[in-house]
C-alpha cells in the first residue's frame, strides 16, 4: 500500500454536518500553497453556495471571508484613483471661464508674380490674360491701415474695372514678352472652348422645350379626356387603333 505525504491532500474533501437532525453534505476545497490569481478567486466565490469554518464547522452564505484569506487586490492604481476623484469634485474652470481672442493685423506683403498668356472663353476679344508660375521674390510690404484705405477708394462702387481687349494685347506682347504663334494658339484654344459651351448650352435649350412640350401634350390629352368624358384606357385603345 503506497503511502502519501501530508501535502498531498485531495482538492476536495467531503465534509458532513449534523444539526437539529438535518444532515448536510458539503465539499471543504482545500487551499492550495501557491497563490491564486483575482480573477480566478472571484470565480470560485461566486460558484459557492456555502463555507465551511475548519475549526467550528459551521457553514456560511455567500460572500462570507475567511480570516486567513489573502486581500484582492484593485485593478485601479493610486493615479487612477486620485485623477477620478479630482475630476469628479474639482469645477470644469475652462467652461466656467470665458477665453478673449484678439486678433490684429499689422502688415500686407504682396507678391507679386508675372502675366502669361490665358486661353479663359469668357474673357471679352481674342487675347486672355493670367499669371503664371514666376515671381518676384522681392516682396512689396505695405502698412496695413494705409491698405485698406486705398483698396476702400478703389472698391467703393462695388466696381472693379476690366482691362480692354487691346491694353491685354499690349500688356501680353511688350510685358509678358508672348510671341505670335503663342497669341494664334491661346486664340485657336479660347474659340475651340467657345463653340463647345455654345453647343452644350444648346443641347440643354433642346432638352428643356422639349420637356415643355411633353407638359403641354398631357396637360391637353386631359382636358380633352375631362371634357368628353373618356377614360384613359380607352383613349389608348383609340390610338392603338
Amino acid at each position: 500500500m503506497n503511502s502519501k505525504s501530508a501535502d498531498e491532500n485531495p482538492p476536495c474533501t467531503p465534509l458532513t454536518i449534523q444539526n437539529d437532525g438535518i444532515s448536510l453534505r458539503l465539499r471543504k476545497n482545500h487551499t492550495s500553497s501557491e497563490p491564486k490569481s483575482s480573477s480566478r478567486l472571484g470565480r470560485t466565490n461566486s460558484m459557492m453556495n456555502l463555507t465551511t469554518d475548519e475549526n467550528k464547522g459551521h457553514y456560511h452564505p455567500t460572500g462570507y471571508v475567511h480570516p486567513n484569506a489573502k486581500p484582492l487586490k484593485s485593478c485601479l492604481s493610486n493615479s487612477n484613483l486620485s485623477s477620478m476623484n479630482r475630476t469628479m469634485t474639482e469645477p470644469n474652470l475652462s467652461g466656467m471661464t470665458k477665453m478673449r481672442r484678439n486678433i490684429s493685423f499689422h502688415r500686407v506683403e504682396i507678391r507679386e508674380y508675372e502675366r502669361a498668356v490665358g486661353v479663359h472663353p469668357v474673357s471679352s476679344g481674342c487675347h486672355s490674360l493670367t499669371l503664371g508660375w514666376e515671381y518676384n521674390p522681392e516682396l512689396t510690404v505695405l502698412d496695413f491701415e494705409l491698405y485698406e484705405e486705398d483698396r476702400v477708394k478703389r472698391t467703393k462702387d462695388h466696381k472693379v474695372s476690366a482691362v480692354p481687349d487691346i491694353e491685354r494685347g499690349r500688356l501680353l506682347r511688350y510685358e509678358a514678352d508672348a510671341t505670335k504663334e503663342e497669341l494664334q494658339e491661346a486664340k485657336r484654344e479660347i474659340k475651340i472652348t467657345r463653340d463647345q459651351r455654345r453647343r452644350t448650352k444648346q443641347l440643354l435649350q433642346h432638352k428643356q422645350r422639349e420637356k415643355l412640350e411633353e407638359s403641354l401634350q398631357s396637360a391637353k390629352r386631359k382636358i380633352r379626356r375631362f371634357v368628353t368624358g373618356t377614360s384613359k384606357e380607352k383613349e389608348e385603345e383609340k390610338l392603338w387603333r
